[in-house]
């Protein structure tokens, strides 16, 4: 998909909550086709992912080129966002990234300088503006080719656009048929803005919507998984998607999920089945953000 000369893949591999062989992912993710890569600072696994995609890339299968690499800026790092983004960098073994995010839209206060907490409740005295310049200033310095946001709501990225020198290029969010944020996605195309999902199938327990009923039969109808008609719709939709797998099957057969064409009715009765229930809530946060 393409915004403005951005092309962004349709598709992300996920690194969160991988706990080992990340270069054996990543290279099972490059060999069946996955060109973007999503990580954070808070994940903690910058410096193996880092290792992983060296691998991948000294071993001629890709070029650093055709990877489009994103991290995020965890929010006790709002007062230093270009030493948050050096540190991503190192151990990422990087030169640049193709997208840095602002990972939520709050300022949280660090017990130590650069210290990537999770337990720490106490908001900081950054605004949202500042931290958005100085995501800028990583633009202009050539540090990260692309900026933007993770979890903005409509409100917060509308006033974003209104105070922002160089737009954001994604506003990442959870998107999945329990959740879909319909206002949200018109939002980010409106304004020019790729809406990018995460949490898009999980299978814990019964409560994912890969068993509800509506998605059982689509996967039936399209001889698909219900995972694959779940990614579809999301990219139907118009946004791009992470989508998460250490296992080199299910990562074929999430990338396989782009070529399902849903028919109008089924996607509509995909739509149906939001009930507005988040699966990723703030807990580390002192507020409910999206309350």
């Amino acid at each position: 998909m393409n915004v403005g000369n951005l092309k962004l893949p349709k598709l992300f591999i996920g690194t969160a909550r991988i706990p080992s062989g990340m270069t054996q992912v990543v290279s099972a993710a490059v060999k069946t086709g996955y060109r973007g890569i999503d990580t954070a600072a808070i994940y903690g696994i910058e410096e193996s992912l880092g290792e992983a995609i060296s691998e991948v890339t000294a071993s001629g299968s890709i070029s650093r080129e055709e990877l489009f690499v994103t991290s995020k800026c965890w929010s006790t790092c709002f007062s230093d966002v270009k030493g948050a983004c050096l540190e991503s960098l190192q151990k990422l073994k990087l030169d640049y990234l193709d997208a840095y995010l602002l990972h939520w839209p709050v300022s949280l206060k660090s017990p130590s300088k650069g210290h990537l907490a999770l337990d720490t409740f106490e908001l900081d005295n950054v605004p949202l503006h500042q931290a958005w310049a100085q995501m800028e200033q990583l633009v202009d310095e050539g540090l990260v080719k692309n900026i933007g946001v993770c979890n903005y709501s409509v409100p917060l990225l509308l006033d974003l656009m209104n105070y922002s020198r160089i737009k954001p290029v994604i506003n990442q969010f959870e998107i999945h048929p329990y959740l879909n944020n319909e206002a949200l996605v018109s939002c980010c195309q409106r304004m020019g803005v790729v809406p990018q999902g995460y949490r898009m199938v999980w299978a814990q327990d019964d409560s994912s919507p890969i068993y509800e009923e509506v998605v059982q039969r689509i996967a039936q109808e399209t001889s698909k998984t219900p995972s694959q008609v779940i990614i579809s719709w999301c990219l139907q939709r118009g946004c791009s998607a992470v989508v998460k797998s250490a296992n080199e099957h299910r990562l074929q057969e999430n990338f396989q999920a782009q070529f399902l064409q849903l028919t109008q009715e089924q996607m509509d009765q995909m739509m149906q089945l939001s009930r507005n229930v988040r699966m990723c809530p703030s807990e580390w946060f002192p507020e409910d953000l999206f309350g």
